[in-house]
């Protein structure tokens, strides 16, 4: 059974992705874990304070129980979680890593708000914790009926495909591919590679035992293609490695309000 780990704060965005986790859970016969790291506003007492700064830690600790309390008690009524949440203080991505290296997970999941700005986006998308794992992240932004996938592809490996199969196996989703022409691509990646890509890409999907329907090139502005994903309930794209702020993907996704698996 696959596991999958939701990352969650006390606001709006983790109530969403921990819906969302939930749902995909009963699609992919899968588990939750949920993880709810507080990370201090201040250093706090220093460490040689003894007495201090162990009362310092376990109040901001009871803080986070707190704080997660509600939203748990709401969001996983008909969640199916593997074991009880892991809340504690610190750095989240220090905590996220150390996790994901405890246990084998299939999933990382996350809320942002819907849409996120290109610079929050940046942030997450070249993060320590999004950079160093090897499973797949799923940032969820709204709850969108998931019913059409759209699987983008660029002149780079279409990894992302496998990627989804693997995850989604046995779920018979309705999928649609673009293969997105970047400005910058133009000169180096003609139709007829991407349309070879689109194409394996298809029989892999069909093979697998899913709907795989519309294969399109798309040409134009990271910013002008942002309402391609308008009409699915994710959208499934490679994990940017490239640390350029004007990335093309990261000018895409900053205009979509659709959630998002990166692989």
């Amino acid at each position: 059974m696959p596991n999958i780990l939701v990352s969650i704060a006390a606001d709006l965005p983790s109530s969403i992705a921990l819906r969302y986790a939930c749902r995909l859970a009963d699609l992919i016969h899968s588990r939750v874990q949920v993880l709810h790291i507080k990370e201090p506003d201040e250093a706090g007492p220093a460490v040689g304070s003894g007495w201090a700064r162990l009362t310092w830690q376990k109040e901001l600790l009871e803080q986070a129980r707190q704080e997660i309390t509600q939203l748990l008690r709401d969001d996983l009524a008909h969640c199916a979680t593997k074991d009880a949440p892991i809340v504690a203080v610190g750095d989240r991505e220090s905590h996220v890593l150390a996790e994901l290296g405890r246990a084998p997970y299939d999933l990382l999941v996350e809320g942002l708000p819907a849409p996120p700005s290109q610079s929050l986006l940046h942030r997450v998308l070249h993060s320590e914790s999004l950079q160093k794992i090897h499973c797949p992240v799923l940032l969820a932004l709204t709850m969108a009926p998931l019913e059409r996938v759209l699987i983008c592809l660029d002149h780079g490996e279409p990894s992302q495909v496998e990627c989804f199969e693997r995850l989604m196996q046995g779920t018979n989703l309705g999928v649609d591919l673009v293969a997105i022409r970047f400005p910058e691509a133009a000169e180096t990646t003609g139709d007829e590679l991407l349309r070879q890509r689109l194409d394996q890409a298809r029989e892999s999907l069909r093979g697998a035992g899913f709907d795989a329907g519309q294969s399109t090139v798309v040409d134009g502005r990271p910013d002008s293609m942002a309402s391609l994903a308008n009409d699915y309930g994710l959208l499934v794209v490679p994990k940017v490695h490239d640390s350029q702020r004007e990335h093309p993907w990261v000018a895409l996704l900053g205009n979509t309000s659709t959630s998002m698996l990166l692989c």
